[in-house]
């Protein structure tokens, strides 16, 4: 049987002990800045800065080894948010030092910036402690620890998310220039990624281009663009339905 979300959080929480000092940690690709609270999201000292090297790291433990002293507290729990690639390096040298990562959702961290002082302003000292209270009440995940060809997998897939999101991005971009520009384009062509939309793009990038040409032109045209099936019936037909188009834009005025 699933475990209820209430429970999982209740879990969370229980993991931190009286004993316990919450590090939250801002991440950034040069300084990092970290913040600490106890267990009742009490904060402890003032924000620390440091650089994303290994002198920084080591200032981050000697920093909160200082804490642990002053606020008579005998465990630690590091806490960032997930995303990006600049935690990787901190996350897996605290970890190879024995210490406990967790990770906090961006979208909490955002949602709970008016807890502390009921503004919505952002800053990095700020940030840093409304991660660790984030933690201390039960609102973040186990680091999930990848190695070797699971790590490769990992980065591949973030690398095709964020490629995809690219892509979408410019599609809806060209949509809207064509939208603009060139309308009756899109009734030639359903998708504008069909191999002889993509080459009408490359070699006709304006309706202009095409007003004056006859069909033996628009099909040369495909061919150096790269196309290499660009003649026959259907693309006499298309490169034909595509002059009129451009013909019908140029009556209708090149600007609309």
């Amino acid at each position: 049987m699933k475990s209820k979300r209430s429970h999982r959080i209740n879990q969370r929480i229980d993991r931190i002990t009286t004993n316990h000092l919450i590090v939250g940690i801002d991440i950034a690709k040069e300084k990092h800045v970290a913040g600490a609270v106890n267990y009742r999201g009490i904060e402890l000292g003032r924000t620390l800065s440091f650089s994303n090297d290994r002198e920084g790291f080591e200032r981050l433990l000697r920093w909160v080894s200082q804490l642990l002293k002053a606020h008579g507290l005998t465990q630690a729990i590091f806490g960032m948010e997930s995303t990006g690639h600049y935690s990787m390096p901190l996350a897996m040298w605290l970890q190879n030092h024995n210490q406990d990562v967790v990770q906090v959702n961006p979208l909490t961290v955002k949602r709970n910036k008016e807890n502390r002082d009921n503004k919505p302003s952002k800053n990095d000292a700020k940030d840093a402690i409304i991660i660790a209270d984030s933690i201390s009440r039960g609102f973040y995940s186990d680091w999930v620890w990848c190695d070797g060809i699971y790590l490769k997998l990992r980065s591949a897939v973030n690398e095709q998310e964020t490629l995809a999101d690219d892509l979408a991005s410019i599609g809806n971009r060209l949509q809207m220039l064509l939208d603009q520009g060139f309308p009756e384009f899109t009734k030639v062509f359903k998708d504008w990624s069909c191999p002889r939309a993509i080459a009408t793009l490359k070699a006709f990038p304006l309706p202009e281009d095409l007003v004056r040409l006859s069909i033996e032109k628009v099909i040369e045209g495909w061919h150096k663009a790269g196309m290499k099936r660009a003649s026959g019936a259907r693309g006499r037909e298309c490169a034909a339905r595509l002059l009129a188009a451009a013909r019908l834009r140029g009556v209708n005025g090149i600007h609309g």
